[in-house]
C-alpha cells in the first residue's frame, strides 16, 4: 500500500511539471504585438477659458531617433484637465513595440508644437514611454505654464457693425473695471476701417490679470479719440478671469447706436 501510494504521488508530480512546462514554454511562444495607448493630461496652471471656450491641444509623437510619427490634435477647456482623473485621449490606432517621445502645446496663440518654446502657450514637455508590446500603455504628461503669475493678460475678439453708416475711421477700445472705471487707455485698433469691407479683429490694451474688466468699444467717426454721442459703441461685460501673460479670446463685440 505504501509503494502504491508513492508511486501515485511520483506519477501526480510528473503530470502537474510537464503541464507547467508545456504552460511556460507556451507564453514563451508569445510574440509581442502592436498595443493601443492613453494618454493622460493634467494640468493645474493660471490659464483659464472661458466657459464652452475650447484651445486646440496638439501633442507630437516621435520615434526614439526623435523622427516625428505624427500629432494628436484635440480641442479642450482646462477644466477636463484639471479633473482628478485629467483629460484622457485614446488614439484609435496602435503602435508597435519600441521606445517613444512624446512633447506638446495647449494652442491659445495658435503656435506650433515644432517651434522653439518662445512663445507664452503652456506646453508638454518632452516625455518618453515604452511600449513593451503585451498590455496597453498610459502616459501621464502634465502641461507647464511659459508665463509668470505677474504677466498681464489682453482681450482679442471680433468687432462687428450691422448698422446703415458707411465711413471709414478708426476703432476705439478701452479697458474699464467693474465700476466701468477706464483703467488702460483707449487702444487705436487700426487706422481706420470701413465695415462693409467685414468685421475687425482686436486685441484690447493689456491689464493685470486680478480683476473683473468691462470692454468699452466704439467707432470714432469723429477722429477726435474720444467718444461722442452718436457714434455706434459697445460694452462688453463681466470677465471674471484673465489669465497672465495670455489673451482671453471669444470677446466678441457688436457695435450699435442704441445701447
Amino acid at each position: 500500500m505504501k509503494n502504491l501510494i508513492i508511486i501515485l504521488t511520483a506519477f501526480l508530480f510528473t503530470g502537474m511539471f510537464y503541464s507547467c512546462e508545456k504552460e511556460f514554454d507556451s507564453i514563451k511562444d508569445i510574440e509581442p504585438e502592436d498595443q493601443e495607448i492613453e494618454i493622460i493630461v493634467r494640468y493645474s496652471g493660471t490659464a483659464h477659458a472661458l466657459l464652452r471656450e475650447e484651445y486646440e491641444l496638439t501633442i507630437g509623437l516621435y520615434d526614439e531617433n526623435w523622427e516625428h510619427i505624427r500629432n494628436y490634435e484635440m480641442d479642450v477647456n482646462d477644466e477636463y484637465m484639471r479633473d482628478s482623473d485629467g483629460f484622457i485621449y485614446e488614439p484609435y490606432y496602435k503602435l508597435e513595440p519600441g521606445i517613444y517621445y512624446l512633447c506638446g502645446v495647449w494652442n491659445w496663440m495658435n503656435s506650433s508644437v515644432f517651434e522653439s518654446c518662445t512663445c507664452p502657450d503652456p506646453r508638454i514637455p518632452d516625455t518618453k514611454f515604452v511600449v513593451d508590446g503585451f498590455e496597453k500603455v498610459s502616459v501621464e504628461v502634465e502641461l507647464i505654464d511659459q508665463t509668470k503669475p505677474t504677466d498681464k493678460s489682453w482681450a482679442e475678439g471680433s468687432i462687428s457693425y450691422n448698422g446703415n453708416i458707411v465711413d471709414y475711421a478708426p476703432i476705439m477700445i478701452a479697458m474699464m473695471d467693474k465700476d466701468f472705471n477706464v483703467i488702460a487707455e483707449d487702444c487705436r485698433t487700426t487706422a481706420g476701417h470701413n465695415f462693409s469691407s467685414g468685421d475687425r479683429q482686436y486685441c484690447g490694451p493689456k491689464v493685470p490679470n486680478d480683476g473683473i474688466y468691462n470692454i468699452f468699444a466704439y467707432w470714432d467717426l469723429n477722429w477726435n479719440e474720444k467718444y461722442d454721442g452718436g457714434e455706434p459703441r459697445a460694452y462688453y461685460q463681466g470677465h471674471a478671469y484673465f489669465s497672465p501673460g495670455l489673451p482671453m479670446c471669444g470677446c466678441d463685440i457688436e457695435l450699435t447706436l442704441n445701447n
